[in-house]
């Protein structure tokens, strides 16, 4: 009975003295809090006297002799806590703290692991990783551990270092890593502007239109006059070709900045796709006296007045673009349209020689280059041209057909009868291809085969041409085929009249069809109408005269 009041006597002085410890080891916290090292290191001393297994204790003895400096000495207390509780990973963090005081990156690193080890959410343990990487020059795991730090304890930073780190993701090219950083530093910061800008800025690279307006809006709460937002929204309305509303938007911006040459370019571009040459025109050149070397600001002034057809000022605009930039390969092809409009075809020749050599050839609009020489009548260097854009597109519809094009006016007849074949192919429902094809196969004397294709074309596109050329062909068949002359020539008379119902003044066809029936009076009439309404009076008094002398003998 004695023994059992003497083990029950002892097990109550251990729970006393344990619950005396805690106590203790919660007054050397509260000593720790208030930086009061010296009794916090006593209230430490005292816990373990009482309950030598406290690893708390001998953590928090640890620290406050880090935070006195006594970094040696504190080596010792935590490997005393962790010998006690291997899995104390306050103790594990702050001896990697110590270790990279000292320099010792791969021992601070080593402790770092540890902790995140047993607590892989642990932020502070990513964050000091991350400062470790950055002593050994590692930037991508430098801010891999940055970054994972702050997702997992957004608010254990400022705003304005989630969008810092942002930044550095996007200079790497790491949009959705920047783009989660600058979100984050919005959430905890809603009133901070510059995330927003460069978010809004990012997501309009990206081509997130929707994005890009709900963050300039938010902006635009938060700061109304702010023209970077209105800017932004313009380029959004500008990718979605909603003009009108560009342009009021950039006009905004140049009335809250009215330095902001961009917003001048923009409006140039604006007015270039409404074609409206004078206002562009306008717009580009503010823009230049802002900025004088706002190469896209001279390109916009160039195009617009090549389409006012100042040539010479075109060609002076663009080479303000070369001087400034001679790297950007659409200027050689604008300049080299301007100068095959004013005929300086072998100077044209070397702008497009050199776009091939700035950029690759698979990128360059050949076909494009083909039209320019086509539109001036130069058909050997557009045929050239063509070939080239062939040869990289070998299903290229356009430049099929206007190679055959330029082929039949090369006389080039064969091979253009193959070429608008390919075309035809390519693109079976485009009625001019059939026209070309039928006029190359005509030369050639397959008379057949023309016909079915100037048929082809009337049934796509009634043409007066059309019908002219069919006329005119099977009137030449007719000849060989004396059997069925009569059906073919009146098939031909037919043509004739379709011709002359689309278009009556044009007056070729009525002579064709006086070959064929040269006492017809209504034809006679109508020739006679024809020629008064272009008010060649005599002319049309000698066919009235015919008409009326043929009715009478009718």
């Amino acid at each position: 009975m004695k023994e059992d009041l003497t083990n029950k006597s002892a097990i109550t002085a251990r729970f006393e003295h344990s619950d005396t410890a805690q106590i203790y080891l919660q007054q050397a916290e509260l000593f720790k809090k208030k930086g009061e090292w010296e009794q916090a290191i006593n209230a430490c001393q005292k816990a373990l006297h009482l309950n030598p297994q406290m690893a708390e204790a001998y953590k928090i003895w640890g620290d406050s002799l880090q935070q006195m400096t006594k970094l040696e000495e504190a080596i010792g207390y935590y490997a005393k806590a962790l010998t006690i509780n291997p899995n104390l990973v306050e103790a594990y963090v702050n001896l990697g703290g110590i270790f990279f005081q000292h320099q010792e990156w791969e021992l601070a690193l080593s402790y770092y692991q540890k902790a995140i080890a047993i607590n892989p959410k642990l932020a502070i343990a990513y964050r000091n990783l991350s400062r470790v990487y950055k002593q050994l020059g590692n930037e991508q795991l430098m801010l891999e551990h940055w970054d994972l730090a702050l997702k997992l304890d957004p608010a254990s930073a400022p705003a304005i270092e989630h969008y810092k780190l942002g930044n550095i993701f996007l200079q790497q090219q790491r949009s959705s890593e920047a783009i989660n950083c600058y979100q984050r530093a919005i959430t905890l910061q809603p009133n901070l502007l510059e995330p927003y800008l460069a978010l809004v800025n990012l997501l309009i690279n990206l081509s997130r239109w929707n994005e890009t307006v709900h963050y300039c809006q938010k902006i635009i709460e938060l700061q109304s006059d702010n023209w970077q937002a209105y800017y932004y929204l313009g380029n959004v309305a500008l990718q979605q070709k909603n003009w009108q509303e560009a342009i009021a938007l950039w006009q905004n911006v140049i009335k809250l900045n009215p330095d902001h040459w961009l917003s001048f370019v923009s409006l140039a571009q604006a007015f270039l796709a409404l074609q409206k040459w004078q206002e562009a025109i306008k717009y580009a050149r503010q823009a230049i006296v802002i900025e004088p070397k706002a190469e896209k600001a001279y390109l916009y002034l160039g195009i617009a007045l090549f389409e006012q057809q100042q040539f010479q000022d075109a060609i002076a605009a663009y080479s303000q673009v070369l001087k400034l930039n001679p790297k950007i390969s659409e200027i050689y092809y604008h300049l080299g349209k301007a100068l095959v409009t004013i005929e300086k075809f072998s100077e044209a020749e070397l702008c497009y020689q050199q776009l091939a050599k700035i950029k690759p050839e698979k990128d360059i609009l050949y076909n494009h280059i083909g039209e320019v020489f086509l539109g001036k009548r130069k058909w050997l260097e557009a045929a050239k041209y063509f070939e080239i854009s062939i040869k990289q597109n070998s299903n290229d519809f356009w430049s099929h057909h206007h190679l055959g094009m330029a082929l039949c006016e090369l006389g080039q007849w064969e091979r253009a009868s193959q070429i608008l074949q390919k075309a035809i192919l390519i693109n079976p429902d485009f009625p001019w291809s059939y026209f070309h094809l039928a006029t190359a196969l005509e030369q050639q004397n397959y008379l057949t085969e023309a016909i079915k294709n100037y048929r082809i074309f009337l049934n796509l596109e009634p043409n007066i041409y059309g019908y002219e050329r069919l006329g005119n062909i099977l009137i030449k068949q007719a000849k060989y085929q004396e059997n069925e002359s009569e059906l073919i020539l009146e098939e031909a008379w037919q043509c004739y009249l379709r011709g002359i119902e689309l278009n009556p003044d044009y007056l070729s066809l009525y002579y064709q069809a006086l070959e064929l029936q040269p006492d017809n009076s209504e034809l006679l009439f109508s020739l006679a109408d024809a020629h008064t309404l272009q008010e060649e009076w005599e002319v049309a008094l000698i066919f009235y005269q015919m008409g009326f002398q043929n009715y009478k003998h009718g």
